[in-house]
């Protein structure tokens, strides 16, 4: 929990001297965009203690104005205990305001978990997400999301706070912190956008 604690406070330290610097050499990037591919580290604090790192790659794809794919592969582990996810599923945007949209997704996950002997196993699940994405600053995007999320014959709701510091038109750095029940789960990466 601490290596958690301290990677998001060096970020919360860190992203407004970025934001002033880039606001300074720059006019503004656009709107937000739902076509995007990232990747990112992932750190993963069970509620039982230790930890385990990883790595997420995914994607978004818009085919309608208001509709997008969705994709991503979560993998981590520790100790020789591997998870990984991969999520595939649909989205709906609506806009409440110029820079604030509501969002839902939903879809399915591929779970697999590897252990130490006979105790593999695989699953699959769904999941459901609502929240908000909105523009704060020319540079500054943010999300606040509530997921709720059923694999391995258990569910669990998890609420992420995401932020986007865009470093140009198409290239953002992205961070979230998402807390549940179950575990503590920080991410940190870049995002590429195609379309803003």
């Amino acid at each position: 929990m601490k290596s958690i604690h301290a990677l998001t406070l060096s970020a919360l330290l860190v992203l407004p001297l970025a934001a002033q610097a880039q606001s300074s050499s720059s006019s503004g990037y656009g709107s937000m965009s739902y076509s995007y591919l990232d990747g990112r580290l992932v750190v993963v604090e069970p509620d039982g203690g230790g930890s385990a790192d990883g790595i997420r790659l995914g994607g978004s794809l818009q085919f309608q104005p208001q509709l997008y794919g969705i994709g991503s592969i979560t993998t981590y582990g520790d100790s020789g205990f591997d998870f990984t996810f991969i999520d595939l599923g649909i989205g709906y945007r609506q806009a409440l305001q110029r820079d604030l949209d509501l969002v839902a997704m939903g879809g399915v996950v591929l779970a697999d978990f590897d252990g130490p002997g006979a105790s593999d196993d695989s699953d699959t699940g769904l999941w459901l997400v609502g929240g908000v994405r909105g523009i704060a600053t020319p540079q500054i995007e943010y999300g606040a999301y509530a997921e709720y999320r059923s694999v391995f014959d258990s569910g669990d709701i998890t609420l992420t706070g995401e932020g986007l510091l865009h470093m140009n038109r198409n290239l953002a750095l992205v961070a979230s912190l998402g807390l549940s029940d179950d575990a503590n789960t920080l991410t940190l990466g870049a995002r590429w956008s195609f379309a803003r």
